[in-house]
């Protein structure tokens, strides 16, 4: 893995495929979800994306949420669930 990934913490092994990070960075949040990360802060802030998990310096979305999200079609995330950071 090079020095500047996206792909960061644990990863898990699926079945026959390389391994995939459980969390991301915006780059690779953007790529999965296929909007702009600058449009990521955006969407963010008014509550329209899902909140990040802040790790140390790290600012991380879970794959599997942003999957979950993404197959519910983008729904408004509540205002008290940004708060919460879930």
């Amino acid at each position: 893995m090079s020095a500047h990934t996206s792909h960061v913490t644990s990863q898990v092994a699926f079945p026959g495929g390389a391994p995939s990070p459980l969390l991301v960075d915006k780059a690779e949040a953007a790529r999965l979800t296929g909007i702009s990360a600058r449009s990521i802060d955006r969407l963010v802030s008014c509550g329209r994306f899902l909140p990040p998990v802040r790790l140390g310096g790290r600012v991380l979305w879970s794959r599997r949420a942003l999957e979950k999200w993404v197959a519910a079609g983008c729904p408004e995330v509540r205002a008290e669930s940004r708060r919460a950071g879930t």
